[in-house]
């Protein structure tokens, strides 16, 4: 199935998540170990969603790498939940977390964190997951501890 919406074009096909979960962990764990940052897996069930797929994973990915790169020697992990309403995706790290400075302009573009351990990109990676994300009913939702870090969670409606 094709539809166009403005300038955002969507195949959608049904697939399974966990699939792609793997598929996301596979290509960003020798980034990850390069850095010395121990990526963890959890082992969700196989839940299929019908969407375009290359958008979740192209949300997916933007969440995995700005952890990676702004975040030094922390564990990452993927979660996933399902219930009737949504399927939530989480990508947490146990960093120094989101200054409250910081964290009300995080998906603007362009921004960047004035103590963001990286120097590279132009501060566009949340932006467009955001703007993939609401394209089709879904969000992202942050949670912030400054002590135990950050939590970033696709919220996908099954509606």
């Amino acid at each position: 199935q094709e539809n166009t919406n403005n300038t955002l074009t969507v195949h959608s096909t049904k697939f399974n998540l966990n699939n792609l979960i793997n598929k996301n962990y596979t290509k960003f764990s020798l980034l990850a170990k390069n850095k010395q940052i121990t990526l963890k897996i959890s082992n969700p069930p196989d839940i299929f969603y019908t969407a375009d797929m290359s958008h979740i994973e192209q949300i997916l990915a933007i969440l995995v790498d700005n952890a990676i790169n702004t975040v030094m020697k922390i564990v990452y992990f993927y979660h996933i939940t399902e219930d009737k309403q949504c399927i939530k995706i989480a990508i947490k790290d146990s960093g120094p977390g989101i200054s409250i400075e910081d964290l009300p302009h995080i998906f603007k573009p362009f921004y960047r964190a004035n103590n963001t351990r990286t120097y590279y990109g132009n501060g566009l990676g949340l932006s467009i997951a955001q703007i993939l994300a609401q394209k089709k009913s879904r969000n992202i939702l942050v949670e912030n501890n400054k002590e135990k870090g950050s939590c970033f969670t696709l919220i996908i409606s099954k509606n």
